[in-house]
């Protein structure tokens, strides 16, 4: 005689957690990084709708956000740990669901912020003394532009850039363009 078998009980419900792109240019970063989020129970897969992305080094996710693997992408989580305000304003014109600048919001946080269609921006509260227009001069600084190459770029006189690059070094009290390079 065959003993009845218990009843199965149902799986208790799982929660939804999010699935996520980890992108950086430094392999050690993404590695940690992707570890981090599966241990806080998100996985992490290349084709995921929601990307992380880590900005190191500092620089990367403006590339990537411009014109590299995260160009055009809808939910887009950047983590920055760069002081620079204007850094954050450039990064924010390309409209990341969320940006998180030095530690504002854990990166699992934002993840799972994007991946229920939120957003926001995580910035100390600090506010850029640049114009849009000097924020782009001192951006095409510091990818290594001379002024004749931010003039054509920006379809502008020699002249203005130069009174821009002024203004520039006048309200970050910088001494000279190799300052606001490293700005």
């Amino acid at each position: 005689m065959r003993r009845p078998e218990p009843p199965i009980e149902p799986a208790p419900p799982t929660e939804h957690r999010p699935t996520v792109t980890v992108v950086c240019a430094l392999a050690t970063v993404a590695a940690a990084t992707t570890r981090y989020l599966a241990a806080a129970g998100l996985a992490a897969t290349p084709d995921a709708p929601v990307v992380a992305l880590i900005d190191a080094p500092v620089g990367f996710a403006l590339h990537a956000l411009e014109s590299g693997p995260c160009a055009g992408r809808q939910q887009v989580v950047v983590m920055t740990w760069n002081p620079c305000p204007e850094y954050w304003e450039d990064l924010w014109e390309f409209s990341p669901a969320v940006l998180v600048a030095q530690d504002m919001l854990d990166v699992r946080a934002a993840v799972e912020l994007a991946a229920r269609g939120g957003g926001g921006r995580f910035t100390p509260e600090q506010a850029s003394p640049l114009t849009a227009c000097e924020r782009r001069v001192l951006c095409l600084m510091a990818h290594g532009r001379d002024n004749q190459q931010i003039a054509r770029a920006l379809g502008i006189r020699h002249q203005s850039v130069r009174n821009v690059a002024s203004a520039i070094y006048r309200k970050l009290d910088l001494s000279h363009r190799g300052d606001a390079l490293l700005y």
